[in-house]
């Protein structure tokens, strides 16, 4: 890989910084002991992050930190074979998987004669597709596209020439989604099941189930000690790339379920406990406790959602996947001019190209106009708040000529203080 290609994987890490979620995925079900998924992390080589805080604790909750890590290993073992356990049920042959992390459903299904499409931040696509591309089978049908989820004309894209039903499963996307994100994607989920049929499986919405009652119960029910004040701390610590006004955060199963009809989704919860099948990691508890944790699970569900025809109608019109961005300065400040969409795909060239004038001049101002922007994602914002800290206390950052949209995603994430909105 040559340096060019080394920073700009470095700068995608760094506007998406869920891809150290999608790292610790395969690691745990690697730990788990899911065949396929040793032999792809023996290309990959990941491992679980270490937990925010995790030196700062005492020596007594490290050790129930280490034992907190058996219920997090048994939650992404058992959403995994869950949901191809589901997926099988349906009898679809088409499976989308959105996010893919990297997670090694592709070489699982592909087996069975599944079409597998794997959709990510270009990060995690840029080495998730060679590295399953040296263990796959010849004649698998595994594909994967780096697309934004939030941007319908990047999905219809990684879609193009597919017909029939389609699968889609989304897992660990929503909790880093603003309330914006969120209804966008809800959206595009919706055109795409509009066009093509099949069904929409979301675990994301039971969140809060799955960290109260999975992760501290199951640890209970196993006789292992846990603080709950201390696990309060590194949860935290770990949710720190996700935005102000989140959508999941404090919503109710009835609030989620009503913002999903109102996009034209119908909703049926399907018991995830029907789906479990074997899990491995019981294996390690005392047999007396393993049907009390497998209990945990009855209470969870899968989200499943159909696109009906909306009674309203709506027109839609194809976001347009450019982007565009000049630079030039005065002295000591630096002039941005951004149109389009500033999104996951697009946001490492808005920081390529300011790095690269960074390493001409030493800027103490910057100014970025919006004028013709379009779009702004979470992506988007982190990119500016890398320029804006490169300033440090010396400098002085303004966004200008934002649009109502923009403004409003930027305001409501807890940013228009530093952006100088």
């Amino acid at each position: 890989m040559n340096e060019s290609a080394i920073q700009l994987a470095k700068v995608r890490r760094a506007i998406n910084p869920v891809y150290l979620t999608a790292q610790s995925c395969i690691a745990l079900l690697d730990r788990a002991g899911v065949e396929d998924a040793r032999r792809l992390n023996a290309i990959l080589g990941m491992r679980v992050p270490p937990m925010p805080g995790f030196m700062q604790v005492a020596p007594r909750q490290q050790e129930y930190l280490k034992r907190m890590a058996v219920a997090l290993t048994s939650i992404n073992e058992t959403r995994y074979h869950a949901t191809n356990n589901y997926f099988r049920s349906t009898g679809m042959r088409q499976f989308v998987d959105m996010p893919c992390g990297f997670v090694p459903r592709g070489l699982t299904l592909a087996r069975q004669g599944t079409r597998y499409m794997g959709l990510d931040l270009p990060a995690v696509i840029d080495v998730m597709g060679p590295a399953v591309r040296r263990v796959a089978n010849p004649g698998d049908d595994i594909t994967y596209h780096a697309i934004d989820a939030t941007n319908y004309a990047s999905l219809s894209q990684a879609l193009e020439g597919t017909s029939g039903e389609l699968f889609v499963s989304t897992e660990g996307l929503f909790p880093y989604l603003t309330n914006t994100e969120a209804h966008q994607v809800i959206a595009n989920v919706w055109r795409l099941l509009q066009g093509r049929g099949g069904c929409w499986v979301c675990t994301d919405f039971e969140l809060d189930a799955w960290n109260r009652r999975i992760t501290i119960e199951s640890l209970e029910r196993a006789e292992y000690g846990i603080d709950v004040e201390v696990l309060a701390k590194i949860a935290s610590g770990s949710m720190e790339t996700k935005m102000d006004s989140n959508f999941i955060e404090g919503s109710t199963r009835e609030e989620i379920t009503h913002v999903l009809e109102q996009a034209g989704l119908d909703v049926e919860l399907v018991p995830l406990f029907d789906y479990l099948g074997d899990m491995k990691l019981l294996e390690s508890l005392p047999e007396d406790r393993r049907d009390a944790v497998r209990d945990l699970y009855k209470d969870i569900s899968f989200w499943v959602m159909t696109a009906r025809e909306r009674s309203t109608g709506e027109t839609f019109t194809d976001e347009s996947q450019d982007f565009r961005v000049s630079a030039n300065y005065s002295g000591d400040q630096l002039f941005l001019h951004v149109s389009g969409r500033l999104d996951t795909l697009s946001a490492p060239k808005l920081i390529d190209l300011f790095q690269m004038a960074s390493r001409r001049h030493r800027f103490e101002r910057i100014t970025v106009n919006m004028n013709n922007l379009e779009y702004i994602s979470s992506a988007g914002l982190r990119a500016l708040i890398i320029m804006y800290k490169s300033l440090g206390t010396r400098g002085a950052f303004k966004v200008i000529n934002a649009n109502k949209d923009v403004r409003h995603v930027i305001v409501m994430t807890g940013f228009a203080e530093a952006l100088g909105i």
